[in-house]
């Protein structure tokens, strides 16, 4: 297991980090209660941040790609390689 990234969402007492196994891991503060998983790439991620919102969070990965998910939901809403 590999931690490659995390940060926090203070609005709602939340944080999230990147794994080396391609997920986005939601947890609970200050409980670090695993809240949910998103599996959405093929390779390592390696970057994450949260919306000033609080709403969404966009992940990059080293399979070329980013990644934006809904924080409610863990759903992955969009996902795109090279931004043109």
């Amino acid at each position: 297991y590999e931690v490659n990234e995390f940060t926090w969402n203070l609005a709602n007492n939340l944080f999230c980090v990147t794994t080396g196994q391609g997920n986005v891991e939601l947890y609970d503060y200050p409980s670090f209660e695993q809240i949910a998983t998103g599996r959405g790439h093929t390779s390592s991620c390696y970057s994450v941040e949260a919306d000033p919102s609080g709403n969404y969070l966009a992940a990059g990965s080293a399979d070329g790609s980013v990644s934006l998910w809904d924080m409610e939901s863990m759903n992955c809403v969009r996902s795109f390689g090279k931004l043109t």
